[in-house]
């Protein structure tokens, strides 16, 4: 079980999922890949957690590079790396974009999260 940090609840974070406008993948297509945010507003299990207007939205890289780039996204982030790690595998590997990763996220946090 992972331990929220800074200020998280368990409540808190599926509340934000629950609320994550989009049910499928933040998909871009015009790399062929997954995104911290695309141009539709769509945000991936991590980029949800990312401030409107950071700049990390724009990497198209894994979590340990975002926070490795912009350490100071750690102390807004909900879950340790490794959380953040297997949270964004499950949204990257669960069938693509059409895929309904909202609900898969909220059904990860309900089991690997404290609370």
């Amino acid at each position: 079980m992972y331990k929220p940090i800074n200020g998280w609840t368990k409540d808190k974070i599926l509340e934000v999922y629950k609320n994550r406008k989009f049910e499928n993948e933040a998909w871009d297509d015009n790399l062929q890949n997954c995104a911290y945010e695309t141009a539709d507003g769509n945000r991936c299990a991590v980029g949800i957690f990312i401030p409107d207007g950071h700049p990390g939205l724009k990497l198209r890289d894994g979590v340990e590079i975002l926070l490795e780039k912009y350490s100071e996204l750690m102390n807004v982030m909900p879950l340790e790396l490794t959380a953040l790690r297997s949270l964004q595998n499950l949204h990257d590997s669960n069938g693509g974009r059409f895929f309904n990763v909202k609900q898969s996220m909220i059904e990860w946090v309900q089991a690997n999260v404290e609370g």
